[in-house]
């Protein structure tokens, strides 16, 4: 790999042939450098990011497949990939070539991975950022197969170390353990899952478990936001399901007050001091949502209080508006703090012990396919098991027709009406 001096100028600069992803033959030459090994390492550089070789490293993966997945993803996306890419797989992997990602060394990241405090579903999301990059390689960059495919998800592992954590946790509590005993005998160290007041999504002492607030929770912590614009923010989050970025986006123009419905068209982020409106995260997002007639009103009275025009957003705030909002709010009442998100969990959860079916549910929270909704809450769903034993039972002694008749009087989940929730009063914030 020769490079050259340009006399007249007095630089390097280099001079060769590749082929591209399509197997065609192309020269490149690049000037400017100043010094010879400058420019050979550009020339290594240049020719190992388009090659079709598993000789390549890891780093010279993650910067082909960050480039290629910028051209196609949404910006907030990409903050995510690349913070999980650069500073979590990357500095664990190290700069090796991708042919040496055997299963045992996989293995390996993953006790890494297992021994930090990240939740479970943040490491099935890295473990998943992870696998996709590879995808990346067998399908561009000549990589036989998927290394990740050959080992056992870490979602799995993940759950092993849940159940040893709260086997952990039962033995601390009962009056006759040894809390050093245990810790000797090869329990987990104390503070494997601690986190501070203020910790990220992605640390939890729940091991990610779903947090909802009930209904009079939510009603508890609401009196905290009496003239507020966090009164009509959280009344939306909750009783709607809205993502916190659907929220944010919202303008006068998505209401229809009349009809009694929203629509999501957009989600807001501010990244890096920028104010970005994003498509919704996934298509099924951008939906039409009813809302009850109480919280119709709400909303009509916050715009016409507060004079919007119709592309104004109702809440021109950040996340972090509503983070402090709801840390003080459960502070001054007392109620358990929860995530922004766990609102729209706490919505789902009330649909569900409403009787509503997972497609209903699945439309309303703009989730791709119903599966994700059952993945999610299918553990909040009350096990039939026993009400399905009782219908044999009937069907064997009194035949189908009554027994039909008799499990739906018996075991029909029964829908409240509107009027037996406490509904918020808009002007005394009850």
């Amino acid at each position: 790999m020769p490079a050259y001096k340009d006399q007249q100028r007095g630089t390097w600069f280099v001079k060769f042939r590749y082929r591209d992803a399509l197997g065609n033959t192309k020269q490149k030459k690049k000037t400017g450098f100043r010094t010879r090994k400058e420019a050979l390492a550009f020339e290594t550089s240049f020719l190992e990011m388009h090659s079709l070789s598993t000789d390549i490293t890891t780093q010279t993966l993650a910067g082909r497949y960050l480039a290629d997945s910028t051209l196609r993803l949404r910006e907030t996306t990409m903050l995510t990939k690349n913070h999980i890419i650069q500073d979590i797989l990357l500095p664990l992997l190290g700069n090796i070539p991708v042919s040496e990602l055997t299963p045992a060394a996989l293995r390996l990241l993953q006790n890494e991975l297992l021994s930090t405090n990240y939740a479970s579903s943040y490491l099935k999301l890295i473990w998943a950022e992870l696998s996709a990059m590879m995808n990346y390689a067998v399908r561009y960059c000549g990589l036989r197969q998927n290394p990740c495919h050959l080992v056992e998800p870490i979602s799995q592992q993940a759950a092993v170390r849940k159940m040893l954590m709260n086997s952990r946790e039962k033995v601390e509590s009962s009056p006759l353990s040894d809390k050093r005993e245990f810790s000797a005998s090869g329990g987990l160290s104390d503070g494997f899952l601690s986190s501070s007041d203020d910790q990220s999504d992605h640390l939890s002492s729940s091991e990610g478990e779903i947090q909802f607030w009930t209904l009079d929770e939510f009603n508890t912590f609401l009196t905290s936001q009496s003239g507020k614009p966090g009164f009509v923010a959280f009344s939306l989050l909750f009783w709607t399901g809205l993502r916190c970025g659907e929220l944010l986006a919202l303008t006068p123009a998505d209401f229809n007050l009349r009809e009694g419905t929203l629509t999501v068209h957009y989600s807001y982020q501010r990244i890096n001091g920028r104010d970005v409106m994003t498509p919704p995260k996934t298509p099924k997002s951008r939906r039409t949502i009813y809302l009850p007639r109480f919280l119709a009103d709400l909303t009509a009275l916050y715009i016409f209080s507060m004079k919007l025009g119709k592309q104004d957003r109702l809440f021109p705030h950040t996340k972090y508006y509503l983070q402090y909002a709801m840390k003080t709010g459960c502070a001054r009442t007392g109620v358990r703090r929860i995530r922004i998100h766990d609102l729209r969990h706490s919505h789902a959860s009330l649909l569900i012990e409403l009787g509503f079916s997972p497609l209903l549910i699945s439309e309303r929270l703009g989730h791709e396919k119903v599966e994700t909704t059952l993945n999610i809450y299918s553990h909040l769903y009350p096990s039939k098991q026993r009400e399905l034993a009782k219908v044999l039972d009937l069907v064997q002694m009194q035949g189908m027709d009554r027994a039909i008749a008799a499990a739906h009087r018996d075991f029909s989940p029964s829908i409240t009406s509107h009027g037996t929730f406490p509904v918020p009063d808009p002007v005394n914030g009850n």
